[in-house]
């Protein structure tokens, strides 16, 4: 018998495809079957009647539905997305699917710094009906600004609506559970806490949620190596740089997983996670190779934001190399820097931050990853007594008494 799927059944019946998926849950449509992701209808099926009244359907009010043409949680990082410049043409794309397009617009707006547009789109979308993966966007942008602003109340209402997502199955119950988990990590700072790797049904997600997957996991990797380095968490038999050094041998193959799955997104974040872990261990050539493409990838659609929020890795380098691509785009990143230290500051009262120089700052964050003076010395090709004279001013303004203490004020 021939089947067609419930998009296409949808399509013919005028209907969203979640009312048909839930047609096929409660058994209203005979011979439907499903196929993993995927709801296969005969081609000659009926329609299943309303039930309603007449009267009652004139009091239902129809609200927009947003259905991911992609099934991941961040529509912005999945193949959808694949190549620089094309930014405003997948906006143009959706255009049969507005909602969708406020989505990605939303995503894209954060990406590139704009919090305030970003939130003028997304906050209205909490209200509007969404299948399961619109309903995940929608929340995970949400607890992305919310983040960035150090928002405590948005952040809980980003949180409650994932939690509040229809799951059809016990298996979208475990994939809102893992969501949830990946972004409480980017709050936590016990890497103790952070379990939500240890999911065992990876090989069971959609192809789509592989690129979000793969950079969270790189962002998680490179966490335990920052905080093993500063000494504020231990791991069996590595210690110091140890991770760091393992880092990039790691996440390597994941940037040529993103490049084939074709998710511009995830390969920009994840190149400059990788970008800053070998000019931690000082290889300088491989550092800048991936900070050059990072920032290829990003300048054609002004991706500004993600580079802000990633320069606190890189300080003047990024400013550096950015001039040489677009002077206008390195001017921009550094004063979105600013102001999202500001808008940190403001919430956490902690002003010592913005107190240290550039030179401080990188100092302070080499320090605080267990590097020596004369090692740091050596990486910034200055004296070691202007190192040990930088130490000693960091200490004062900071108030702090040991190295290890500098990554409390650093980003």
């Amino acid at each position: 018998m021939d089947k067609i799927t419930a998009k296409q059944a949808a399509e013919m019946w005028g209907v969203s495809e979640r009312t048909v998926q839930d047609y096929c849950i409660k058994g209203r449509i005979p011979g439907a079957e499903r196929w993993g992701r995927t709801w296969m209808i005969p081609a000659d099926a009926e329609k299943p009647k309303d039930g309603r009244s007449k009267s009652a359907k004139r009091t239902v009010e129809r609200k927009p539905y947003i259905s991911m043409p992609k099934q991941t949680p961040q529509i912005l990082m999945s193949s959808f997305y694949s190549k620089p410049g094309t930014a405003e043409e997948c906006i143009k794309s959706l255009s049969d699917s507005p909602e969708t397009a406020a989505v990605f617009e939303g995503w894209l707006a954060f990406s590139r710094g704009d919090l305030t547009r970003a939130l003028d789109v997304v906050l209205p979308l909490l209200d509007v009906e969404g299948d399961f993966y619109g309903t995940l966007n929608m929340g995970m942008l949400t607890m992305a600004c919310a983040i960035w602003k150090n928002d405590a109340a948005l952040w809980r209402t980003g949180r409650v609506h994932i939690s509040a997502v229809a799951c059809t199955d016990e298996y979208e119950r475990k994939i809102r559970d893992l969501w949830l988990g990946i972004n409480d990590a980017g709050v936590l700072t016990n890497i103790q806490n952070l379990n939500w790797y240890s999911w065992s049904e990876f090989d069971k997600l959609p192809e789509d949620s592989l690129p979000a997957i793969w950079f969270n996991y790189a962002r998680h990797l490179h966490k335990i190596g920052t905080y093993l380095a500063r000494g504020e968490t231990t791991f069996p038999d590595i210690q110091g740089l140890g991770m760091m050094r393992m880092y990039p041998y790691l996440v390597e193959p994941l940037i040529v997983q993103v490049n084939r799955a074709g998710s511009l997104f995830a390969e920009l974040c994840i190149r400059l996670l990788c970008a800053g872990a070998y000019l931690n261990i000082g290889m300088q050539e491989a550092g800048l190779h991936h900070l050059d493409v990072a920032l290829n990838l990003a300048v054609p659609d002004k991706l500004y934001g993600v580079l802000a929020e990633f320069r606190g890795m890189f300080n003047t380098l990024m400013d550096d190399r950015l001039d040489r691509i677009d002077p206008e785009a390195a001017k921009v990143v550094k004063k979105l820097y600013k102001d999202m230290l500001a808008n940190w500051n403001d919430m956490t009262n902690r002003s010592v931050t913005i107190t240290l120089s550039e030179r401080q700052s990188e100092i302070a964050r080499l320090a605080s990853l267990g590097l020596t003076n004369e090692e740091i010395a050596d990486r910034l090709h200055v004296s070691f007594h202007t190192v040990k004279s930088t130490i000693s001013m960091i200490m004062n303004k900071t108030g702090t008494s040991k190295r290890s203490e500098f990554s409390k004020h650093i980003f």
